[in-house]
């Protein structure tokens, strides 16, 4: 009985993710097209009336610790989690005590109430993005069903123990009131130019105006100046550490289970003649029976950091698995200015 419960359980979620995979993939297509999205037109005035009133039925309340959101103007991919790494990264450095607040989006157990995680960092209850920063930073993350309740509980829970709380998107809840709010926007991303669903859009570009940074995220600075996505011609093993290049590599496997797989394949093609795709869903990962058949190929196995996250628990040190890292750069004017705003916040006290 629990074995066939199991297997129904394990078929029902195949089904809901190539259901899932679907929806996405007939959304970027019509994303792309200017004459499909209007299929779509009557639902926009919807959303943009149900965001209105959550906003005017919500009154956040000033912060007791400066709060700084991150977010992006559309879907997926634009670079958002790197950006909040880099960004705890330099405060860090400066001996800021920085806290990151998040939703446990993804997690296979997701916590029911707000809960710090300061040692470890467990991607089941925190889901992969929350846990990456965690594993990257070892700095706290708290975790919660909704962002303004992660700041809630550092504000009435830890007052006093941290000077900024960096918050992992959020710029279109009504619930939370930033002290500093960075836009991220990548060229690649923007689709036809329409809101959701019409287009990939989250915001109006009016919103623009309301934030204190608007950054264009893109692999190359020469075209979109602001902020560089970079990927490394070197990975390491993920047990070692050893670092390779990629060009030492004849055949792989490529694990991608992220929101924009194509800029990764374009740059492993580069350098890697004979790839074996495997493209799963955002925040989603390979079954154990997809690990083990995918060891029996006898091939390194080549995934992002984030893809890492999701299966390390399942990983021996044996295993041929090999970390494509992905790091960001900044402007330099760009990045004095928002580190500047931000000690100027925590300066002030609250």
């Amino acid at each position: 009985m629990a074995t066939m419960l199991s297997c129904m359980l394990n078929l029902s979620e195949k089904i809901r993710m190539s259901l899932r995979d679907r929806m996405a993939h007939s959304l970027n297509v019509i994303w792309q097209s200017n004459r499909l999205c209007w299929l779509l037109a009557i639902f926009v005035p919807v959303l943009q009336l149900i965001a209105y009133a959550r906003k005017k039925l919500h009154y956040p309340s000033k912060n007791k610790i400066p709060v700084c959101v991150v977010g992006n103007i559309s879907v997926g991919g634009n670079g958002k989690t790197p950006f909040v790494a880099w960004l705890a990264e330099c405060l860090i450095a400066q001996h800021y005590r920085v806290v990151i607040a998040g939703k446990p989006y993804c997690a296979s157990r997701p916590i029911k109430n707000s809960q710090i995680f300061t040692e470890t960092y467990p991607v089941n209850q925190m889901g992969d993005e929350m846990a990456l920063l965690g594993h990257k930073l070892r700095c706290s993350i708290v975790v919660a069903p909704s962002r303004s309740s992660a700041i809630n509980f550092i504000c009435t829970q830890h007052k006093g123990e941290y000077d900024i709380i960096l918050c992992d998107d959020g710029l279109q809840s009504p619930d939370i009131l930033p002290d500093c709010s960075i836009l991220l926007c990548d060229p690649d991303n923007i689709g036809n130019g329409y809101l959701l669903p019409m287009g990939p859009l989250r915001m109006p570009w009016e919103c623009v105006n309301d934030v204190d940074f608007f950054l264009s995220v893109s692999n190359d600075l020469s075209r979109s100046p602001g902020v560089l996505k970079k990927m490394s011609e070197f990975v390491y093993h993920h047990h070692s550490l050893q670092k390779v290049q990629l060009r030492s590599f004849e055949s792989v496997i490529a694990i991608l289970g992220v929101a924009k797989p194509e800029p990764i394949q374009k740059f492993l093609t580069q350098y890697i003649a004979d790839i074996t795709w495997i493209i799963k869903s955002d925040h989603t990962s390979p079954t154990s029976i997809q690990l083990e058949y995918i060891r029996q190929k006898n091939k390194p196995i080549l995934m992002t950091e984030k893809d890492w996250i999701k299966i390390k628990d399942e990983l021996t040190a044996e295993d041929n698995v090999w970390i494509i890292p992905l790091k960001i750069e900044i402007e330099k004017n760009i990045s004095l200015s928002i580190l500047k705003y931000i000690e100027g916040l925590c300066r002030k006290g609250y």
